[in-house]
């Protein structure tokens, strides 16, 4: 990856065993190269998302959005991706995760930190709500947080 021009160039292997090679589209803008700059950071600081192990996908009602999760092998950090697949329309619909391959329990709510935004959402069991506006990201990339602060957790002072 080449983070300066925001081109990609690499080699896969096709399910045949032959390799292939691809080349994604050069950015087309500034904010482009940005986005792309801002993933390869949150890869790097990441661990789970440097192995494909922990790899678990999780349901979602729309087929134009895809989610899946990483987990750190020692059952630390967990990461959640949910894509939007088309690229022209904003797409919406309910996640059903896999809170057990998230590490998380039906009972406690957890934070989703959205790593590529810095927003953060409050959630509580399996089923949350997600939309997807291409024009503005074509993707969530959550930090899961299992404890969630509560009024409880502050000193008041008066």
């Amino acid at each position: 990856m080449n983070e300066a021009s925001g081109s990609f160039n690499g080699y896969y292997r096709s399910p045949t065993g032959n390799k292939d090679q691809f080349t994604l589209r050069q950015a087309d803008s500034q904010s482009d190269k940005e986005f792309i700059a801002r993933v390869n950071r949150i890869r790097r600081e990441n661990p789970p998302l440097q192995s494909d192990r922990g790899l678990a996908f999780h349901g979602v009602d729309n087929d134009s959005l895809i989610a899946y999760s990483k987990r750190a092998e020692d059952g630390g950090d967990s990461l959640l991706m949910v894509v939007n697949l088309d690229p022209h329309h904003t797409q919406a619909g309910w996640l059903e995760l896999d809170l057990t391959a998230l590490g998380l329990t039906a009972e406690a709510a957890f934070q989703a930190h959205d790593l590529l935004s810095d927003a953060r959402y409050l959630w509580r069991g399996a089923r949350n709500y997600i939309a997807l506006d291409p024009r503005h990201s074509p993707a969530h990339l959550f930090g899961i947080r299992r404890r969630v602060r509560s009024e409880h957790d502050f000193d008041y002072f008066l």
